[in-house]
C-alpha cells in the first residue's frame, strides 16, 4: 500500500504539470532569510542577474532540514530529526512535493554515522524532471553514510538500493545516456545501469582522470548540438582547495578550479581553458551549464561555486564562507554575496527554477 502510494505521488506531480513549457532560466541561489534569524523557518531566493534577494519569495524550508541537492528544478531537503526525505518544487503551484524512502531506509553500514548526522545523506540527484515524462521514470541515486557509498530508489520504492562496488568515497553524480555516472574523489569513474532485466545494476570502470590532489570533482553534460543526437559532451571539473588563516584558526577556501573535456573517440581528457561562452553553476546543485548569451548580467565562462565542503563548513563559526566567480580563462576570482554577512548558515544551494507557463502537449 505504501508503495503504491509514494508511485501515485510521482505520478500526480506529472499530471498536473508536464502541459507546462520549461523554458532554461538562470539559477537562482536558495539562502537563509535574514528576517528570520529567530524564528528559521524560511529561506530566500536570490538573484545573481539583479543581485538582490526576492522580497516576495519565500520558501518554507526550514534552516534545521538540510538542503542535499537541487535536480531540474526539484531541491531535496532532509528532516534528520522525522528521517524524512522529500522532494520540493518552490516554482510549481501544486503538487510539488514528492516523499522519497526515509533516511532510515537506507543499507546500513559498520562503523557508520547516526542517521540523524547532518551530512549522513550528502547528495541526491534526479536521473530527469518528474513532470516532463509520461512514465514518470524519474530515479534518484544519492551518496550517504560517512563513507560515501552509493545508493538509488525508483518510484514507489520503499528504500534504497544499495551499489555494491569496491571502495567509497564518492563526490558527485550524473545522469548520462541513459546510465548514472559517479565520480571519486580521486577522480576514477564508474558507469551505473540499473535498467537490467534481472534487475542488477551493472558497474563499469571509465577512464579516469588523476585527481588526486582535488578536494572534489564534478561532471557536467554539455548543451548538445544536432549533430549529437539529443546528448551533449561529458566534463569533469575539479575543484582545488587551499587552506589559510583566517583570524586565529586556519580555514578552507577554492584556490582554483580545472575543466576537462571527455574525447570519446579515442578516449583520452582533454583540459579546456574555456567554457566556450558558458556559464557553470556547481556546488551541493547538480552542476548547471547555460549560455551567457542568453542572459547579459551573466560572466561567459565563469564558475559560479558555492560552499559544499559538508565536513568543514559546519565547523566553521558561523556557517560556510567559500562562495564566489572563477573565470576560466584568465584565472581570476570575483566576490559572490547573497546576503551581508560573510558567512551564511544554513549554506546556500543553487536551484534552476521551472516557470509554468502556457500549456502545451508536453515539455
Amino acid at each position: 500500500m505504501e508503495a503504491h502510494q509514494r508511485k501515485m505521488e510521482w505520478k500526480s506531480v506529472l499530471e498536473e504539470n508536464q502541459k507546462q513549457v520549461l523554458l532554461i532560466q538562470l539559477p537562482v541561489l536558495v539562502v537563509p532569510t535574514e528576517d528570520d534569524i529567530e524564528k528559521k523557518m524560511e529561506r530566500s531566493v536570490y538573484s545573481i542577474s539583479e543581485k538582490r534577494l526576492y522580497d516576495n519569495v519565500k520558501l518554507l524550508v526550514p534552516h534545521h532540514k538540510s538542503c542535499c541537492g537541487s535536480s531540474h528544478g526539484w531541491l531535496v531537503t532532509v528532516d534528520p530529526t522525522a528521517y524524512s526525505v522529500c522532494l520540493l518544487n518552490p516554482f510549481l503551484r501544486q503538487n510539488n512535493e514528492i516523499q522519497l524512502p526515509p533516511v532510515s531506509a537506507f543499507p546500513k553500514h559498520v562503523d557508520d554515522m547516526p542517521l540523524e548526522h547532518f551530512d549522513y545523506i550528502r547528495r541526491i540527484v534526479l536521473s530527469c524532471n518528474p513532470t516532463c515524462f509520461s512514465d514518470y521514470a524519474a530515479m534518484a541515486m544519492a551518496i550517504y553514510s560517512s563513507h560515501a557509498k552509493l545508493a538509488f530508489c525508483k518510484a514507489g520504492d520503499k528504500a534504497w538500493t544499495s551499489i555494491e562496488v569496491l571502495g567509497s568515497a564518492f563526490s558527485n553524480i550524473l545522469y548520462y545516456k541513459d546510465l548514472f555516472y559517479a565520480v571519486y574523489y580521486d577522480g576514477k569513474i564508474i558507469t551505473i545501469d540499473i535498467h537490467r532485466h534481472n534487475g542488477k545494476p551493472e558497474i563499469t570502470s571509465m577512464l579516469d582522470i588523476q585527481c588526486s590532489p582535488y578536494d572534489a570533482c564534478y561532471l557536467v553534460e554539455t548543451s548538445a548540438t544536432p549533430s549529437e543526437e539529443g546528448h551533449g559532451e561529458l566534463l569533469l571539473i575539479a575543484k582545488v582547495m587551499g587552506f589559510k588563516q583566517f583570524g586565529s584558526q586556519e580555514t578552507y577556501y577554492t584556490s582554483s578550479f580545472r575543466v576537462f573535456k571527455l574525447d570519446q573517440v579515442d578516449p583520452f581528457w582533454v583540459e579546456m581553458m574555456t567554457l566556450d561562452g558558458q556559464m557553470l553553476f556547481i556546488g551541493h546543485n547538480s552542476p548547471v551549464l547555460v549560455s551567457a548569451s542568453d542572459f547579459p548580467a551573466g560572466k561567459p565562462n565563469g564558475i559560479y561555486y558555492t560552499d559544499d565542503y559538508v565536513d568543514g563548513n559546519y565547523l566553521e563559526p558561523s556557517g560556510t564562507r567559500d562562495f564566489g566567480i572563477f573565470n576560466l580563462e584568465d584565472r581570476s576570482f570575483e566576490m559572490l554575496s547573497p546576503l551581508d554577512s560573510d558567512r551564511i548558515m544554513p549554506p546556500p544551494i543553487w536551484i534552476q527554477p521551472t516557470p509554468q507557463q502556457h500549456a502545451l502537449t508536453g515539455c
